[in-house]
């Protein structure tokens, strides 16, 4: 089906545009550079109309360019620094159509045709910035023609070893069909990388292993345990090229992206080490229970972790659903405890943040206003170390808001969970009868 869909899209997708670009790239510079202006403006304005002030914007910075005549290349750089994402979505439709007309003409560069390709495969139309738009279905199908095309180009290698290797990377990882990731296929990439990492590349390491992880978890056909252990390990390596390469170059924030990735993917949870296993140890420097100092301290209950920061709004908006939780179980069974760590500023305050830069017992001093200003009735605890701490590797925090539940024995049963969940109760039931506590109604 997907070969037929392929061979029979070729013509239908080739066009008549010219291969030569007729934009140059100073307009393409000119395009990023406006919109980056003006998104750094509403940024820091940030008003109440900040999408639609993003989506004008965005608009603005193209202008009446003709997209029919970009390049691969310089859609490729546009969609590097995210373009695309508020472009209206008759520019980014014309951007699609563009790129497969490119890799669907046998007379083009190979490379060339394997980047738009790539291009197209990683492209995302239906954006949820876009509430209510549906990519047209011709638009499907270019995207699917233009993945099954990359997938075997001869261009292909280059795209995964040269400058656009996450367009590469994300283009082996698309099933824009709707089919499973297969194994053989990150099997191929890991051969197709062999040593060469692209150490530019500081999110490859993660969103690959996020994507092997996920494949691990899947009821119908995981990946394998060794497969999956090989692709880890082969990760590591990737991303300690990429901190030495950034330490060299002296790109300090880079080589401290890719340290935190190792320190992700040597951790319990990437190591298959946390669900059915004591709690990781967490140092803790403030608690709003004075009782409380450690998880160790919580052991004969179940007990709920919620992790998150003041700054999170996706966070403070599970709140009353957290409070829901709070109110259906005793404290002296079920103990929920607010994980966070120290962020430099508090967040969602009346007045406005608070600045606590190199304060941290400032910020602890604010913690009781900021639970009596969101009506938190449930146990909130400070880690130590800084603001990515909350991001706790051992539980594979990847972003926040994240849960993760312990048994009455301190042993990690689920991870992962988000605070809206609705099975937690049920998940929580079963443990409290596990460990011969009442449910609620039981008396």
């Amino acid at each position: 089906m997907l070969h037929r869909l392929c061979a029979s899209s070729l013509v239908a997708l080739a066009c008549s545009s010219p291969a030569l670009a007729q934009v140059s790239d100073e307009r393409i510079d000119t395009i990023v550079e406006s919109f980056s202006e003006a998104r750094a403006a509403i940024f820091e304005e940030r008003p109440d109309t900040i999408l639609q002030d993003l989506k004008d914007a965005s608009g603005e910075a193209f202008g009446d360019v003709a997209i029919n005549e970009f390049t691969a290349e310089q859609i490729a750089e546009l969609m590097g620094n995210g373009m695309f994402d508020f472009a209206p979505r008759p520019v980014a439709e014309k951007a699609m159509m563009r790129l497969a007309s490119i890799a669907m003409d046998e007379s083009a560069d190979p490379e060339d045709r394997a980047l738009a390709a790539a291009s197209g495969s990683a492209f995302e139309l239906d954006s949820y910035y876009f509430d209510g738009y549906s990519a047209p279905e011709a638009v499907a199908e270019k995207k699917q023609a233009m993945h099954a095309y990359f997938l075997t180009s001869e261009g292909r290698d280059a795209v995964l070893q040269g400058e656009h290797s996450m367009m590469g990377l994300q283009a082996m990882l698309a099933t824009p069909d709707g089919s499973d990731l297969t194994e053989e296929r990150i099997v191929l990439l890991m051969s197709v990388f062999g040593d060469n990492y692209p150490v530019g590349s500081p999110s490859g390491p993660a969103m690959m292993w996020d994507v092997v992880n996920n494949m691990s978890e899947r009821e119908e056909n995981p990946i394998s345990k060794e497969t999956r252990e090989i692709a880890r390990t082969f990760a590591v390596a990737w991303a300690e090229a990429g901190a030495k390469h950034a330490a060299a170059e002296g790109e300090d924030e880079m080589a401290k992206y890719f340290a935190s990735t190792v320190a992700d993917l040597n951790s319990r949870a990437a190591r298959g080490l946390l669900i059915g296993y004591p709690a990781p140890e967490m140092s803790v420097q403030w608690c709003s229970d004075e009782n409380v100092t450690s998880l160790a301290d919580l052991k004969g209950k179940v007990v709920i972790l919620d992790f998150f920061a003041t700054w999170c709004g996706p966070c403070i908006a599970t709140f009353p659903q957290v409070r829901e939780l709070r109110a259906m179980y005793p404290e002296e069974h079920v103990a929920i405890v607010g994980l966070t760590s120290p962020q430099g500023q508090v967040y969602n305050m009346p007045g406005g943040v608070i600045d606590c830069e190199g304060d941290v017992a400032k910020e602890i001093g604010i913690m009781p206003d900021f639970i009596k200003e969101h009506n938190i009735t449930w146990t909130m605890m400070m880690l130590e170390g800084d603001n990515s701490t909350v991001f706790h590797p051992d539980f594979g925090v990847r972003g926040i808001p994240h849960v993760a539940i312990l048994d009455a024995n301190g042993v990690v049963r689920y991870n992962g969970l988000h605070p809206m969940d609705e099975g937690k109760p049920a998940k929580i039931n079963a443990l409290l009868k596990e460990a011969g506590l009442p449910t609620p109604g039981e008396g």
